[in-house]
């Protein structure tokens, strides 16, 4: 089996993602232009097995201590979701930001699951209308003074 590997968001990550179902019926596969639009907001990566795609993720500073955390999942991310979580929990330890925002849609209880264990507190249970087509959504923060 080929090993899992954090590499630099690249074009070809985008196209090669096969995107979970919910993200894929609500959000749509993203381009690989939003790969290099999304890289140039901050530091964003690829986490890549062979040449499938498991997940992009990354951070887009809103301004200096402040930053979105955003991330797409393949739908076959499933099997390694525990080392991706590693893995972000790394990622977002060594981040230099004080707060780090990310949102959810307010009908996907995994994501709200999954942030909670990226160490995400639900700060908005439903903003209305918040996301693409009009979607509620949920506000979650880490921010650094409140972490365990």
């Amino acid at each position: 089996m080929a090993e899992i590997r954090l590499d630099p968001l690249l074009p070809w990550h985008m196209a090669a993602l096969r995107l979970q179902p919910f993200q894929a019926l609500h959000e749509g596969a993203p381009s690989p232009a939003s790969a290099v639009a999304l890289a140039r907001l901050g530091p964003a990566r690829a986490v890549v097995r062979g040449l499938d795609v498991l997940a992009v993720g990354g951070l887009a500073e809103c301004w200096p201590g402040r930053a979105a955390a955003w991330c797409y999942l393949s739908r076959d991310a499933g099997f390694v979701l525990a080392r991706l979580s590693r893995l972000a929990l790394k990622e977002l330890a060594e981040a230099p930001y004080a707060r780090i925002e990310a949102y959810a849609d307010a009908g996907f209880p995994q994501a709200h699951r999954w942030l909670g264990l990226l160490g995400f507190a639900l700060e908005a249970p439903r903003l209305k209308g918040f996301l693409p087509g009009g979607r509620d959504g949920s506000l979650f923060a880490r921010v650094q003074g409140d972490l365990p």
